[in-house]
């Protein structure tokens, strides 16, 4: 179990695989379509054990739309994954979904409508409202030109994990997808396209991918460094299933993707784009690879050891806590030195 970091963000070393998909080569295949017009959950193929890793996602190809709700109880910072609702955290006035950093300062896609009116919710019943006094009076800061990431800070402390974030690059191996976003629609299980349901079935689900390469991702003004997940299995069909079941649907722009890398729980990827092969609001699940035929959709997640020290930077707070720590580190240091 990760320990409750609520005092700072922090990070963890992981190495990485430098294996680039170039985005035209995507664009050429695929629809792509930013989740600022959809804001994006997680749709999954079916129930896997992977390790101590029971892969129950968000929605599923063979399963409803009431599967994998609950804390799979293996550690993962479920707690960290919040909803960005309305006033009255109505799921109709959800706009997508945000990741708890410590302090109380939370990170989504740059995309995800931020107001007055939106309260944030880790658990559907408590609200949190957003301080708009921050970064100037704003109320959140994007982390980098271009980069469809920004940050933002709630008024009170949530009871939540503080996620440790990747700084070196996340490797290409099995991954836990958590979302806050709609459900499958009324389509038989079993099926492709898979379309996606209404407001009314948004719920918090996790499940399982596994990031195939790493792409520039171009849309809206926006190019940054990308995960590409696919939403399919080994073999041509979907009935083959594998690590790649889960898949991003509306309003999971500002989910989390999380490694366990040495015993912790580490957030390596934010879901902000899809790429459809049928059209808005479905996903087509298929062969789990970036080229060939047979293919699943494929989904984009900011990379977020690209950028780290920008998330980190707009965080004022934890960075002086951590410069007082060793202050008060040295004092000790010196009084010890003259009381011997």
């Amino acid at each position: 179990m990760p320990k409750d970091r609520r005092n700072s963000p922090i990070h963890h070393d992981t190495k990485h695989n430098h294996n680039t998909l170039q985005y035209a080569k995507i664009r050429a295949k695929y629809r792509m379509t930013p989740i600022r017009h959809f804001h994006c959950a997680l749709l999954c193929l079916g129930l896997l054990v992977l390790g101590s890793v029971e892969s129950r996602a968000l929605v599923f190809w063979n399963l409803d739309n009431s599967a994998n709700q609950t804390d799979p109880g293996t550690g993962v910072p479920w707690d960290s994954v919040a909803r960005v609702a309305g006033t009255n955290l109505s799921l109709a006035n959800t706009t997508g979904s945000a990741i708890y950093l410590g302090n109380g300062y939370m990170l989504t896609a740059n995309h995800v409508t931020l107001t007055t009116n939106q309260r944030i919710t880790f658990d559907g019943v408590t609200p949190f409202v957003v301080d708009f006094t921050f970064n100037g009076g704003t109320g959140f800061k994007q982390v980098a030109p271009g980069v469809d990431l920004k940050v933002f800070k709630l008024t009170a402390l949530p009871v939540a994990t503080a996620v440790m974030l990747d700084s070196t690059g996340a490797s290409f191996t099995s991954s836990v997808l958590i979302g806050y976003g709609v459900g499958r629609g009324a389509t038989s299980l079993s099926m492709s396209p898979v379309t996606w349901g209404d407001t009314s079935t948004i719920a918090k689900r996790w499940g399982l991918n596994t990031p195939k390469s790493t792409t520039t991702a171009a849309y809206s003004g926006y190019s940054y460094t990308g995960l590409v997940s696919v939403a399919g299995s080994a073999s041509a069909s979907p009935a083959g299933l594998g690590d790649s079941e889960a898949a991003l649907t509306l309003m999971d722009s500002g989910s989390a993707m999380f490694q366990l890398i040495a015993g912790n729980w580490v957030l390596v990827g934010v879901g902000t784009v899809v790429g459809q092969q049928a059209g808005a609001n479905t996903t087509t699940f298929g062969r789990d690879a970036t080229a060939g035929s047979s293919l699943g959709d494929i989904n984009i997640h900011a990379r977020v050891a690209t950028y780290r020290d920008d998330i980190l930077a707009a965080i004022p707070e934890p960075g002086s806590a951590i410069l007082l720590v060793v202050g008060i580190a040295m004092l000790a240091s010196r009084r010890q030195k003259r009381m011997s």
